[in-house]
């Protein structure tokens, strides 16, 4: 899940995050952080930019940090959060 949805708030920023995801993992068949991290271990892995990209290319991997980066998404960063349903 988008950090921004473990926190029940929802942007357009949301759909970027999710997206990103899924395309790695459609595109690797593998996952970006493991399942057995928890929602705040996956929030703190994105936070430090520690998680591991590997079977794509150099430029699949830049779009993709920025994607599921907090600072790299694209929208406002002010934007208002609208409701999780």
């Amino acid at each position: 899940a988008a950090p921004e949805l473990l926190q029940n708030r929802v942007t357009n920023r949301t759909d970027q995050y999710s997206l990103a995801l899924t395309y790695y993992t459609l595109r690797t068949g593998r996952l970006v952080f493991p399942p057995s991290l928890t929602g705040t271990e996956a929030l703190g892995a994105r936070s430090a930019g520690w998680f591991e990209l590997p079977d794509v290319s150099p430029a699949e991997e830049v779009a993709l940090r920025k994607a599921l980066s907090r600072s790299g998404l694209i929208g406002r960063q002010d934007e208002e959060p609208r409701p999780a349903w």
